[in-house]
């Protein structure tokens, strides 16, 4: 048995172990919404600019559609095997 201390800080280490790796997609996302054009953290004011300016441009329309059909493909051979 480990004392109830060493519990407490090794579930502590497990939850920013596990909190760390999605931390910097969440400042990517919270910054994709801002109304600026440039990085300013935290962003002044809503904005899905960058979105309609991705919807307007076919290459990165294109390229996300292709990224969906490989993944769904990826996913249904890796489940089938």
């Amino acid at each position: 048995m480990c004392p109830q201390g060493a519990r407490g800080c090794l579930a502590a280490f497990g939850v920013l172990a596990c909190a760390a790796p999605g931390a910097p997609v969440l400042v990517i996302v919270i910054e994709s919404v801002t109304a600026t054009d440039f990085i300013v953290f935290p962003p002044p004011a809503f904005s899905t600019k960058w979105y309609v300016e991705f919807a307007k441009r076919p290459e990165f329309v294109d390229s996300a559609i292709v990224s969906v059909v490989v993944a769904l493909f990826s996913s249904i051979v890796g489940t089938v095997l």
